[in-house]
């Protein structure tokens, strides 16, 4: 099947061969719901790095509702731009675990981040997309809200892996 491509924002609607349907249960779907529901134990890095949980998702689609704490600030009152580019990488592997079937695994390939103004300490979403999805490669589209606007959007292109050579995610 060729390349699937929507607008950004819009969740891609048709899927490569061999991907999961909506309804269908995958063990990427299933880690998922624990991470939401609280039940999965969480890596040492999300505590490290401050990774908010994600609060919300559906095939194509994750976000999160969290908060920035003035301790991720290098200027007094401004969020580093390093720590939103990490939070939109850690949320555009969430959204990969949505569509992926089970035997399928992810590895970054690159991140591009856009700051439109500056993020402050405070409540933040995070709203990360499918964007392209073929069966060898994703594009996902992470935005960051606070105060009603966008203040970041990254791009980051995902390569998909099958079969047991493909590395095995965990929270």
């Amino acid at each position: 099947m060729p390349d699937t491509t929507v607008e950004p924002g819009a969740v891609a609607r048709e899927l490569p061969d061999g991907f999961p349907g909506a309804g269908e249960l995958t063990t990427h779907r299933a880690l998922l719901a624990a991470i939401v529901d609280g039940t999965a134990t969480a890596p040492p890095c999300v505590e490290r790095l401050a990774l908010p949980r994600p609060t919300a998702w559906k095939p194509g689609w994750i976000e999160s509702e969290a908060t920035a704490s003035e301790d991720l600030s290098w200027a007094v009152g401004v969020i580093m731009g390093g720590y939103l580019t990490c939070v939109a990488d850690f949320f555009a592997g969430f959204a990969m675990l949505t569509v992926l079937p089970s035997d399928a695994h992810f590895l970054t390939a690159a991140v591009s981040s856009t700051f439109h103004r500056p993020a402050v300490p405070g409540q933040m979403r995070v709203e990360a997309t499918i964007a392209e999805l073929s069966g060898r490669k994703a594009v996902v589209e992470v935005l960051v809200h606070q105060n009603g606007q966008v203040i970041a959007t990254t791009l980051a292109t995902q390569i998909i892996l099958r079969g047991a050579a493909a590395p095995i995610p965990t929270y």
